[in-house]
């Protein structure tokens, strides 16, 4: 059984740029009454899973290992999270999320170094956050 910590959402903001966070689908339809949030909204899910820093990580993040960044998507064919790799040593690469995170890549900590929506720069520059 999974407890309700384990479906938590945040929504992105297009319109407003900014990132609303709620604890289960019924609080983030309320913050979207108060928020005007519109169809443009983009809804994101926890995976369930933290970073080597115990922050939750939800689809569409960036994750690094110093190496190679990964971002954060549900695979359908799958059933789950997966990462795929978009820069760095192993682009376009597919990892199991799973493994990523329980250091099954070398031995590496992984980390969130951004999110898709949030971040626009180039991923060449989270390479860098996610060495530190």
């Amino acid at each position: 059984m999974r407890y309700a910590k384990d479906f938590r959402f945040r929504a992105w903001m297009p319109k407003s740029q900014e990132m609303l966070v709620a604890v289960n689908l019924h609080e983030m339809c309320l913050l979207n009454s108060g928020a005007g949030v519109t169809r443009s909204a983009i809804l994101m899910q926890y995976v369930g899973a933290e970073d080597c820093e115990c922050k939750p990580v939800f689809e569409s993040d960036y994750l690094s290992d110093g190496f190679t960044i990964w971002e954060v998507q549900y695979i359908k064919s799958q059933c789950g999270f997966s990462a795929k790799a978009v820069a760095g040593a192993e682009t376009h690469e597919w990892f199991s999320l799973w493994h990523l995170l329980h250091r099954h890549n070398e031995g590496r900590k992984v980390r969130i170094v951004g999110n898709k929506w949030e971040y626009t720069g180039p991923l060449s520059e989270l390479l860098e956050r996610g060495k530190s």
